[in-house]
């Protein structure tokens, strides 16, 4: 417990934190910051990438990452018997999509009025794509990681892919380049979390 503490209190020192900075989202520099960013992603708009970032989106998505979760799930129960990975896997998920709806709540940031490119209700701040697709991506990464030898090529993919997600919020006129970063944040301090769970929380968890 005493290994786990200092990750737990970030965690929750992060979520008062976007918290705070959720409230004073309506500086002038972070809107001038987040106005340009989305102008860039603007000036470079054709169909074709749209169609991209409106696919990649998807792997961000409730609909994209349930169903991957079941299936590496059920691959990782039945197959070979990692209870500790697919537990800690589901818990990426299911806490980092319940932190990230606790501090829009918090929050209650509107998303961009401009034009969506995509489908997107609820509020804007933090961007659940973003948070939950680091913490449950960048949690499968490394506990497969750990049971294969090509392991930077899989951490490598993971980065890409969430990435790419983020982007496709910002493109898509649906989030605020902020918003990507908080969810980034929150994210990486949820992985941290469930990484320090699986190391010495859970090791008693047996078939």
């Amino acid at each position: 417990m005493k290994r786990r503490l200092p990750l737990l209190v970030a965690a929750a020192a992060f979520a008062v934190g976007c918290a705070a900075l959720g409230i004073w989202f309506d500086a002038a520099a972070l809107i001038t910051f987040d106005v340009r960013v989305s102008e860039w992603f603007d000036r470079m708009a054709n169909d074709t990438l749209t169609t991209a970032f409106v696919v990649i989106t998807t792997f961000g998505s409730a609909a994209g990452m349930v169903p991957i979760c079941l299936i590496v799930a059920a691959v990782m129960l039945f197959r070979y018997r990692f209870y500790r990975e697919t537990l800690t896997i589901v818990a990426a998920l299911v806490g980092a999509k319940l932190l990230n709806e606790t501090i829009k709540a918090i929050v209650q940031r509107s998303r961009p009025a401009w034009e969506h490119l995509a489908a997107a209700d609820g509020y804007s701040f933090p961007s659940g794509h973003a948070m939950v697709s680091l913490a449950f991506y960048g949690m499968l990464a490394y506990t497969v990681g750990i049971h294969v030898k090509s392991r930077a090529a899989v951490y490598a993919a993971a980065v890409l892919l969430v990435l790419l997600i983020g982007a496709s919020r910002v493109y898509l006129q649906v989030h605020y380049a902020t918003d990507v970063i908080a969810g980034y944040a929150g994210g990486a301090a949820w992985l941290f979390v469930c990484i320090a769970l699986y190391r010495t929380g859970w090791k008693n968890v047996r078939p």
